[in-house]
């Protein structure tokens, strides 16, 4: 599965620009490589947990939360925090399946 999107809002426009891959790692484990521009090129997020995966050795924890909530429709949400605290849903996009 490819997933390309844009984050736009009215007042400030574009966003976040991002392609993830969804893929079988080595270990037979589900993976995210995800391109955007606030990461340093590829990176690969590890599944966790069904439908939970997570980053990379970075400044900040970092967690995607995927959910398939109907037939055709994806949940697909950035986690993360700043700071020693739990990461917490900070980003979400609500996505239909196009093609």
């Amino acid at each position: 599965m490819t997933l390309d999107y844009e984050a736009t809002n009215d007042r400030n426009g574009l966003q976040h620009v991002e392609h993830t891959v969804l893929v079988a790692g080595e270990a037979g484990r589900l993976e995210l490589h995800v391109a955007c521009l606030e990461l340093p090129g590829v990176v690969r997020f590890a599944q966790t947990g069904p439908g939970e995966f997570t980053a990379y050795e970075g400044p900040l924890v970092a967690r995607i939360v995927l959910r398939l909530p109907q037939p055709g429709a994806i949940s697909y949400a950035w986690w993360w925090s700043r700071d020693e605290s739990d990461p917490r849903e900070q980003s979400r996009a609500d996505l239909r399946r196009t093609g």
